[in-house]
């Protein structure tokens, strides 16, 4: 490493130019850095989402769910599918194994949902991926209009649509809620009847009398003429004039033509909405903002806002009386996150910076550390930028957390010079030597802290490809810190540090070195007492660990609360509404809150995943920020169960990260259902008793209320249908028959057609006209009854199953997830039936394996590292002993500040593995380097513990002081990034002061063993030599 340094220094004015350099192109790269929220990752997850209109849960999942969930079960590479079959709607999820290419499997399973043979009336399944980039970027809420949804949707769709997707960036606009305009044609029963008309008959003579077809060409004088035929409607009364029918006349006379307006009511009217919003007491719309491919999230956003302006202003000058709210927006939580991280890691610096002035006392040499710093941060930018790396809340953590550990390597660089300085050589002499000095520590302790991260790259799941962008950035910046070490350090220094500046090394040794030395001695000269102490200190810490608790991944802090309020079966949306309109004055009552938002229904996933949603609501109640979240959740789960009694409601914290929030999953499953079900209940009444765990429920909900009909196979015959014929005659008529669109002064209609009494009661079904060749009263040829029938059908990998959920109100979530464990353990379940865990007690249980493994090999990778550096067995394994030194402080830290042992604590842990071994090498190394100079074990330890102490104290608490702001950091961008520090913090002081005195006792023993063993066989080796000589003596 010398030579990098000595070329440098001869190439002095390259260097500096090369700084300025990179200092721009670092700049730069800042300025293209992609902003977003999360990594982008890539998710191993496919649905699959099919709509079957009027179906009956029971009949999607045979017909639909069932072949879809075999079909991708024969993909390569899946671990899972679980499929939910509910009213209207199939959706079967797969999971892959991670590392799969998700292009090729969308693909594979689109070709394989697509050549099923689906029922008549089943839509096209949509096939999609699951990843992050399908949030949208901003949420809005339209309001006003007088409550009018279908006015609402109107203006959402012809003006805020095309405005915002103009913009820069935006991929599209979706608008949810309200309904579209439709024209509706309700057919009359009783003139159906008298007529012997048939809705299919209607529906497809409509359809054919409403199209335009290419016929050819024709030519003429040269010139050649498409041709087209057909017809269009252009009003309303062209199509109640339409002919759909004859009717036989009584006197024999010929049959009478039939209109379509004598036996329907046709108007232009909204069409059904399959759910409702209110935002802020209000019935409203959503407007979903989505990015493009490779669009920066902030100034999406950002371009949003302002357009938001413009167009409310064109909204109200052209009388639209409306409003909008931005529910949510991602670039809000990204800048935050951003002016937090760079508040925190700004401080770090300062603080570090302090630090080195306070142990030098002087400026110039300051200022050669002080831009490490910086600099070695934007060698990083351009990295992450030609890496294509984005700027998120991991790769801003990363940033947050190597400040500190970035100045390491130029405060031991830069401690050398100042020394060298001291003694009288000239600066660019004393910038060679003292940089050669620490060059092979410094690489060392640098190589082994990347290479602890290289274990991650084999960390499968969320945890290996969350965090990788974490590391990657923490490894980029170390290894830019260690090459401005060895290169811009050393050049500055030789300019800035002058001799004649610097106070002379005197005789005495400093006051650290005094305090210091005769520690040592003492511990060098009673080794086992000191290392029974450093046990006992070690063994005494995990007396500790009963008070840290264990998590997955910390909340994000946010005052976010959802409310699932889920009425008995059968309840109408407007019944659950009104419900609702009351909960969320109940819950304005108890805390002050900034925005409250109720969804009722749904379209597409959301539907598909809730299945039946008319009777369940869930409210998003956003809370002012002085708000104790913890005290008002508990304070509204009495107050709303005692508001709606008849209501199941879950009270929680809103969810983020990585994980699965604080909700812990038992998934039962098996063939029989009823036995499945009867399990689900048993172990629903067990788990509800374990302390801190609420909102204890179970997905076996009551049947609903349903109509059966039952037809007669023979009746059926009668009028030339069969069962299915007379089915999807019945679902035509209830859930309405699509015939085509017309387009009316400009403007584009699906025609939709119902039976304008068909659904009103259980006798109007009755007489609900079937058949194909003949018509009769649906009552002749079935019969209608009323009785119950599932509300969703739970698949997993095939069988049917019930999930139990729960809500964890501590941060202990281990002991909570062991107690739910020791009752599934104990619980004796029917034959056939399976019990497992999921939910946050899957996510923490993998996670916590694989960073146990990841562990595991990181100590192998650093002892590598070090046996390649020393070239020694023994001594890296003598550093080593620096690792449980650091256990003593991690735990001590988390006791005091309450935090507990999550994934983000293992991550530090994981650092620590890297960072803590970095005093010992520098201590060891120049030991070596002086019993190399002739130096007794004994002095070589004190003389190198004396001239190490500085540098070994500085580095620690730069980094210590640099990460404090981070650690005591509140803002939602920092959470991970928190509870990280604070476990390399408590780490780092017990390591570093216990390695001062801890690792000389055993290297001395283990060295002193290894010289006593020397000089033994240089003994037997002596005596040999001596005993083979003897007999020629004698001679």
């Amino acid at each position: 490493m010398h030579r990098i340094t000595g070329l440098s220094l001869r190439q002095r004015s390259v260097v500096l130019l090369a700084t300025i350099l990179i200092a721009s192109l670092g700049l730069f790269g800042l300025t293209r850095l992609k902003t977003e929220l999360i990594p982008d990752l890539e998710l191993p997850y496919l649905t699959v989402i099919t709509t079957y209109p009027g179906a009956s849960p029971e009949v999607v999942d045979a017909d639909v769910s069932l072949p879809i969930e075999t079909a991708i079960r024969s993909l390569p590479g899946i671990v899972a599918t679980q499929s939910t079959s509910s009213e209207n709607f199939s959706v079967v999820a797969a999971e892959f194994e991670y590392g799969t290419d998700m292009k090729d499997r969308e693909q594979e399973a689109l070709s394989a949902v697509s050549s099923l043979s689906l029922p008549d009336g089943v839509g096209q399944p949509t096939v999609e991926r699951i990843d992050f980039n399908q949030f949208p970027v901003v949420s809005l809420a339209l309001t006003g209009a007088d409550g009018d949804l279908a006015t609402l949707r109107s203006i959402a769709v012809n003006r805020y649509v095309p405005a915002l997707s103009s913009l820069d960036g935006v991929g599209r606009v979706e608008v949810t809620g309200g309904a579209d305009d439709i024209l509706l044609v309700a057919l009359d029963t009783s003139r159906m009847a008298e007529t012997g008309l048939t809705v299919e008959g209607i529906a497809g003579i409509i359809q054919a009398n409403n199209l335009s077809i290419p016929a050819g060409s024709v030519q003429a004088d040269g010139v050649t003429f498409p041709v087209r035929v057909g017809s269009s409607f252009q009003s309303v009364e062209d199509l109640a004039g339409l002919v759909v029918g004859f009717q036989q006349s009584e006197d024999g006379s010929a049959p009478t033509p039939v209109t379509l307006g004598e036996v329907a009511q046709i108007q232009i009217t909204p069409g059904g909405s399959p759910g409702v919003a209110r935002t802020n007491g209000q019935l409203s719309v959503a407007i979903d903002v989505y990015l493009s491919q490779g669009a920066n999230t902030v100034e999406v956003a950002s371009a949003v806002r302002d357009a938001l302006n413009e167009i409310n202003a064109e909204a109200q000058a052209a009388g639209e009386n409306v409003d909008t709210a931005i529910i949510f927006d991602q670039s809000e939580f990204i800048q935050e996150s951003i002016d937090g991280l760079v508040r925190e890691a700004s401080l770090g610096a300062l603080f570090a910076v302090v630090v080195i002035f306070a142990f030098l006392l002087s400026v110039r040499s300051t200022l050669v550390t002080a831009i490490s710093i910086p600099l070695s941060f934007l060698l990083t930018f351009i990295v992450l930028w030609s890496q294509g790396v984005t700027l998120n809340i991991m790769t801003l953590g990363a940033l947050a957390v190597a400040v500190g550990r970035v100045v390491d390597d130029s405060i031991v660089v830069l401690e050398s010079i100042y020394r060298h300085a001291q003694r009288g050589e000239d600066a660019r002499t004393a910038a060679f030597t003292g940089t050669k000095e620490v060059g092979m520590a410094i690489t060392a302790s640098t190589i082994t802290t990347v290479a602890v991260f290289l274990p991650l790259g084999f960390v499968g799941g969320l945890v290996g490809e969350g965090f990788r962008p974490f590391a990657l950035t923490v490894s980029f910046s170390l290894l830019a810190s260690l090459l401005v070490a060895l290169t811009v350090v050393p050049v500055v220094a030789s300019f800035l540090i002058r001799r004649d500046k610097l106070r002379p090394i005197g005789t005495r040794p400093s006051i650290l070195q005094r305090a210091y030395e005769p520690i040592l001695r003492w511990t060098l000269r009673r080794p086992w007492r000191t290392l029974g102490i450093a046990a006992a200190i070690f063994i005494a810490s995990f007396g500790l660990t009963p008070f840290i608790g264990t998590s997955f991944l910390p909340t994000s802090g946010e005052k976010i609360a959802s409310i699932v309020v889920e009425m008995p079966p059968g309840t109408s949306q407007d019944s659950t509404l009104a419900r609702a309109t009351e909960l969320e004055q109940v819950i304005r009552d108890t805390a002050p809150v900034e925005l409250i938002q109720t969804q009722i229904g749904g379209e597409g996933l959301q539907a598909a995943f809730l299945g039946s949603t008319n009777n369940r609501a869930t409210i998003y109640a956003e809370f002012e920020k002085d708000v104790d979240l913890k005290e008002t959740l508990a304070e509204l789960r009495t107050k709303l169960s005692e508001a709606a009694p008849e209501a199941q409601i879950t009270v929680s914290e809103m969810s983020s990260g990585f994980s699965s929030g604080n909700e812990i999953a038992v998934i039962v499953r098996g063939e029989d259902y009823a036995a499945v079900s009867q399990a689900a209940q048993e172990l629903t009444e067990r788990i509800a008793q374990v302390e801190n765990l609420i909102n204890v429920e179970n997905d076996v909900v009551e049947a609903k209320p349903e109509i059966v009909v039952n037809v007669d196979p023979t009746a059926a015959l009668s009028v030339g249908s069969t069962t299915a014929q007379i089915a999807g005659q019945v679902r035509q008529a209830l859930a309405g028959t699509q015939a085509g669109q017309v387009t009316l002064d400009g403007v584009t209609y699906p025609v939709t057609l119902v039976l304008a009494d068909a659904g009103s009661d259980v006798e109007s079904l009755r007489q609900l006209p079937v058949g194909t060749t003949a018509t009769r009263p649906l009552g002749e040829v079935a019969t209608v009854t009323e009785g119950t029938g599932a509300v969703q059908v739970i698949r997993v990998d095939g069988d049917r199953a019930a999930t139990i959920t729960g809500t964890i109100v501590t941060d202990e979530t281990g002991g909570v997830t062991r107690e739910v464990q020791k009752i599934i353990d104990e619980y004796e379940a029917p034959e056939g039936v399976e019990v497992s865990l999921g939910g946050v007690a899957e996510d923490q249980s993998e996670a916590f394996a694989s960073m146990g493994v990841a562990m595991l090999v990181a100590v192998a990778l650093v002892y590598l590292v070090m046996v390649a550096s020393f070239g020694s067995l023994t001594t890296p394994f003598v550093i080593l002993f620096s690792l449980p030194l650091a256990l003593i402080g991690v735990i001590l830290a988390l006791f005091l500040t309450g935090k507990s042992l999550g994934l983000p604590a293992l991550i530090g842990l994981l650092m620590l593995i890297g960072i803590v071994v970095t005093n010992a090498i520098v201590l060891l190394e120049y030991v070596l380097d002086l019993r190399r100079h002739g130096l007794s074990l004994e002095e070589a330890l004190v003389e190198g513990g004396k001239v190490r102490v500085r540098p070994i104290l500085m580095t620690a608490l730069a980094t210590i002081l640099a990460l404090i702001p981070l650690a005591l950091s509140q803002t939602s961008g920092a959470i991970i990034a928190s509870d990280l520090a604070v476990v390399v913090i408590g780490g780092l002081l017990t390591s570093t002061l216990l390695t001062l005195i801890v690792v000389p006792v055993i290297f001395s023993r283990i060295a002193g063993w290894q010289e006593r063993r020397a000089a033994r066989a240089a003994e037997r080796h002596s005596a040999e030599a001596t005993g083979s000589e003897s007999p020629a003596i004698a001679d």
